[in-house]
């Protein structure tokens, strides 16, 4: 009998979770050459080279974690911030939705899933330099939200939370200004 999915390790929930991720993959227009495990804390992460020569990120959600307008809101921003920085761009699926929601055997309850262009980098040791320089780029990232939201309409943010509008396209416009 198979073991409970919370009473695994790490690496076991990853097994579980992969076929999940791969069912996930055929919502994007990207035919995987591999899916391998890349992290697992609270969401588990899997690395997916493509046969385009891309590399991506799924994210598979721990189920319940969000709800889904908070998963929605969080990829507009991410994907407003990839017109002016580099951070992990978010993949529209097919159907043009940000998130998938899919399920596999042996994995409780069903999962939302979001694709991100892959962003290379390397760890970096913990200094206090190192730590001065995440709060300046913190604090330029407070900045352009700020001058983001002070230029955005609350109804249009609203709406998006409510899923009545898909694409904040004027977000994207204000934050590339």
């Amino acid at each position: 009998m198979a073991r409970a999915f919370n009473e695994l390790t790490g690496p076991g929930r990853m097994r579980r979770l992969r076929p999940l991720a791969v069912a996930a993959l055929a919502n994007w227009d990207v035919r995987p050459l591999s899916v391998r495990p890349l992290a697992q804390s609270v969401n588990a992460m899997f690395c997916v080279d493509a046969a385009d020569g891309q590399r991506y990120v799924l994210r598979v959600f721990q189920a319940g974690q969000k709800r889904m307008d908070d998963r929605l809101v969080e990829a507009h921003w991410t994907r407003a911030l990839a017109a002016v920085a580099n951070v992990p761009e978010p993949i529209p699926a097919r159907d043009g939705s940000f998130l998938v929601t899919e399920q596999a055997k042996d994995v409780p309850q069903s999962r939302v899933c979001a694709l991100s262009r892959y962003v290379p980098g390397k760890l970096m040791r913990s200094t206090p330099a190192h730590y001065e320089l995440l709060g300046q780029e913190m604090a330029r990232l407070l900045v352009l939200l700020n001058y983001c939201c002070n230029r955005l309409d609350w109804d249009d943010i609203a709406a998006w939370r409510a899923g009545l509008a898909d694409r904040p396209q004027r977000m994207v416009t204000l934050a590339a200004a």
